[in-house]
């Protein structure tokens, strides 16, 4: 589309902001994603470097990747049309993996950052010795991962076209070309490293977005009288959804492997736990920060 800016054309991406605006910063940290990853290539020595980092990674590093990890593009396409067809009952949707992450922290950090393995198929074997244990949890793994990862190409595609009108499938392999490119140069500390700016990207502009949503309501009243009832009701749900939603968000943790690779790459036991710990802290002030505001 276009518009009019005094007295020259102006080119709109479909969320009606200059071209001229949103795509030099789409292009520019697109582009910081890959130096960031190539600027650590340097630094892969071995497996451990690439796959954990060296196993040096500190509390805030984890945390930040912890984050990142979970408030991803699969989530924010995810849950924000769950909360479009459900309303403020889709907070139900969070509770589990919240609570899934603090039992990953309390009960599984500590033994398994003692654990010298690099995947959940390394710990199961670790543990069992048994070839059928490790086909199962290496399935298991993959099934979730793929899926997530379908997730992530899906809301590469939906971006690129919402933006710029570029073909889904484009906008998707673009996507995955670009964190292919930082992911397999610089490993997992790349990986870590952009989740931390990730982080600061997520935090701010949920924290401009939210009071624009909010000046553009008016009040709390405007937005109640506009919506149907149940779409302010956090009972707006079954009791089996919220069962359903639990249990699929408090084990997620138990076949993630991310967030294995996240508790072997810390610098020893309390690192793996407090970096799990601020992971989800700032996962749930996420979370909530549109009620706070």
């Amino acid at each position: 589309g276009s518009g009019l800016v005094g007295s020259e054309m102006c080119i709109r991406d479909r969320n009606g902001i200059p071209v001229s605006i949103s795509a030099p910063i789409i292009v520019v940290y697109l582009l910081a994603m890959v130096i960031i990853g190539f600027s650590f290539a340097r630094f892969m020595k071995s497996s451990d470097d690439f796959m954990l980092g060296g196993r040096k990674m500190g509390p805030w590093l984890i945390g930040a990747s912890v984050f990142a990890t979970n408030i991803s593009g699969a989530t924010l396409l995810g849950f924000t049309s769950t909360g479009y067809q459900l309303g403020v009952s889709a907070f139900w949707v969070t509770v589990g993996p919240q609570l899934g992450g603090v039992f990953f922290a309390a009960f599984m950090a500590a033994k398994l950052r003692k654990m010298e393995a690099y995947t959940l198929a390394g710990v199961i074997d670790n543990q069992v010795n048994s070839k059928r244990s490790r086909l199962v949890a290496t399935l298991a793994s993959a099934t979730r991962d793929f899926m997530y990862l379908g997730s992530q190409v899906v809301a590469f595609g939906t971006m690129f076209n919402f933006l710029f009108g570029i073909p889904f499938v484009w906008g998707a392999v673009l996507g995955t070309v670009v964190t292919l490119a930082f992911c397999v140069s610089g490993g997992l500390m790349a990986v870590m490293w952009t989740d931390y700016i990730q982080l600061v990207i997520i935090m701010a502009a949920t924290a401009m977005v939210v009071p624009m949503a909010a000046k553009h309501i008016g009040n709390w009243e405007n937005l109640v009288n506009a919506l149907p009832a149940e779409m302010v009701s956090v009972g707006n749900v079954t009791v089996s959804q919220v069962i359903g939603w639990f249990l699929m968000g408090m084990f997620a943790y138990t076949v993630a492997q991310s967030m294995y690779q996240r508790v072997f790459s810390a610098r020893n036991i309390k690192v793996a736990q407090h970096g799990m710990i601020i992971g989800n802290m700032l996962g749930a002030l996420w979370y909530c920060l549109p009620f706070l505001m």
